[in-house]
């Protein structure tokens, strides 16, 4: 999260500049704060091979969670900087209440030879979302605007495998964690189509990504502990977004919007520590993640 910390100090600096810069002119143009509400569903999943090559077996442990649902609350801010570039920034935070987890190993190719599966309660943990980004305004033309952005975007995800009703070890509590990080570039378009006094906005977004996640295995006595492994790849993604403004004030519109993604890795690396000291080094196969959010909000003109 350091990295997305940095990038937010220098977000803010560049605000700050410009709106030295053209004070008069974005007092005009003004600023937008929407506040907002979703549901949200989340799918991850990942497999390692059992060894760097991608062999013995291709796929040696595979982890899937399913139905990753809770409350989101963000914000969102918006400001010109002059008449053609804006500038806008979305954090969120979303509290995971259900979900399962499946934690299942293999012993052949193609996902034969199954000699453990579990499945397991994942309701738990959170999900930290950021995105800025820096707005042009290429197309204005009687109720359309095409509006291209460049931007940064930071996912951090901190999800649980924990016991069922019946403990997985009698006498001891299963809580491992494993915690996604997902950021880099984006690009995409908004399209702002104004049909009476509804505004349509629809973004497409498309991201390249690096992925790094730790683990901390609780239960494994021959890990080691708080990181019994980690991973590191490099991925890709594609957003969708379409959010519905109606003016129920001056300067207050009520909002409806929703989303969908899709990020997925490469090949990467799954390096594993053990309380030897000793470390091994096998092949990421890929992770995968899907997440679906619908819900409403305020918008605020402040000036």
């Amino acid at each position: 999260m350091f990295t997305t910390f940095r990038f937010f100090l220098v977000f803010c600096f560049l605000f700050l500049f410009f709106d030295g810069l053209h004070g008069q002119e974005i007092r005009r143009n003004g600023l937008s704060i929407q506040p907002y509400v979703k549901y949200r569903q989340e799918d991850l999943r990942w497999s390692v091979a059992g060894d760097i090559r991608g062999q013995n077996p291709n796929i040696l442990s595979e982890l899937i969670w399913k139905r990753i649902q809770g409350p989101e609350a963000g914000v969102l801010f918006g400001k010109r900087i002059s008449k053609r570039f804006s500038v806008q920034m979305d954090m969120s935070y979303m509290a995971i209440a259900s979900g399962r987890v499946t934690d299942a190993d293999y012993s052949e190719d193609n996902r034969q030879g199954n000699f453990y599966r579990e499945k397991l309660r994942a309701d738990k943990g959170y999900v930290l979302s950021f995105d800025a980004r820096l707005q042009y305004c290429l197309l204005v033309n009687s109720g359309i605007r095409i509006i291209p952005f460049l931007g940064y975007t930071s996912k951090y995800q901190h999800l649980y495998m924990l016991d069922n009703k019946v403990p997985l070890i009698e006498g001891k509590e299963l809580k491992s964690t494993y915690t996604p990080h997902w950021y880099g570039g984006s690009a995409g378009s908004t399209f702002i189509f104004d049909i009476q006094k509804f505004r349509i906005l629809l973004e497409v977004e498309g991201d390249l990504v690096k992925y790094t996640a730790g683990a901390n295995w609780n239960l494994r006595e021959e890990l080691a502990h708080p990181v019994s492994f980690k991973h590191h790849a490099t991925g890709k993604g594609v957003n969708a977004r379409l959010f519905v403004e109606y003016p129920i004030g001056k300067k207050t519109y009520i909002t409806f919007n929703t989303d969908i993604s899709y990020l997925e890795t490469g090949k990467g690396r799954d390096k594993t520590f053990y309380q030897s000291g000793s470390e091994a080094v096998t092949r990421l196969n890929s992770v995968i993640n899907r997440s679906f959010g619908i819900g409403c909000g305020l918008k605020f003109k402040l000036l």
